[in-house]
């Protein structure tokens, strides 16, 4: 139809307006599958799109050798860092389903459902022991807590007795000390908060975890420097994008 309305003719002169016989025009090639197969692979050893181009990089120096720049100036073999990204939200999305919206939350509960069915038990909720004791702590020292600060640190060490304690027996033995203790009756209130723990002795008392595989770790630490290295990580991306032309 359009023919037949707007008749034309196309000539094509084959001359191209950008250099075909330059260095530069190596890094418009598409990667070859086995750069990608390459890609998905790192991916499934848990590496994020920065440290897998990364990894890349240094798989091209072992195999390449000082003549690794030519490899790395060619787009067929070191792709660029937008197309790693692309790789990486495709898979993921394929594996995890989407980010966000309703079919992430469809996603999640199917997930769940999935994770559930194969295992015996569900995942437990462990409190960070220092986050723990320090919210516990600030609490005493509220000024709505009404405290004297002569009594704030013999009210904390109760708590933390209770948390460190080795046994069951052990626990309901310093329970019962601190909820005789003078000064915690003095406290309505930090003895109020005290009682609504208790029913979350799960979460923070360490004779509780003597079966769990916690090897030893009773903080958030190894979470928290995991975050600061993938910030640190997204920071790095995030500024170097903005000084590329993909």
């Amino acid at each position: 139809m359009l023919l037949q309305t707007y008749p034309c003719e196309i000539v094509i002169k084959q001359h191209h307006n950008h250099p075909v016989h330059a260095a530069e025009v190596l890094r418009r090639r598409r990667p070859t599958e086995t750069v990608k197969k390459k890609f998905v692979e790192i991916f499934q050893k848990g590496h994020s799109p920065l440290s897998a181009l990364e990894c890349h990089k240094f798989h091209l120096k072992t195999e390449h050798g000082e003549d690794h720049y030519v490899a790395a100036a060619d787009g067929s073999i070191c792709p660029s860092n937008l197309w790693v990204y692309k790789l990486y939200k495709k898979l993921c999305i394929e594996k995890y389903g989407p980010q966000c919206g309703e079919d992430m939350i469809n996603a999640m509960k199917s997930f769940c459902g999935e994770f559930n069915s194969q295992s015996n038990k569900d995942s437990i909720l462990l409190l960070c022991i220092f986050h723990v004791l320090q919210a516990f702590l600030l609490f005493i020292w509220n000024r709505e807590s009404a405290v004297p600060k002569k009594n704030r640190s013999e009210l904390f060490f109760l708590f933390k007795d209770l948390v460190y304690a080795r046994s069951e027996e052990e626990f309901q033995d310093r329970l019962k000390d601190a909820m005789e203790n003078e000064h915690l009756n003095q406290a309505p209130k930090v003895k109020c908060h005290l009682e609504k723990l208790l029913p979350r002795i799960n979460e923070w008392a360490l004779f509780l975890r003597q079966d769990l595989l916690t090897r030893g770790t009773e903080t958030n630490n190894y979470s928290e420097i995991n975050m600061r290295i993938l910030k640190e990580k997204c920071s790095i991306v995030s500024k170097h994008s903005t000084q590329c032309n993909y």
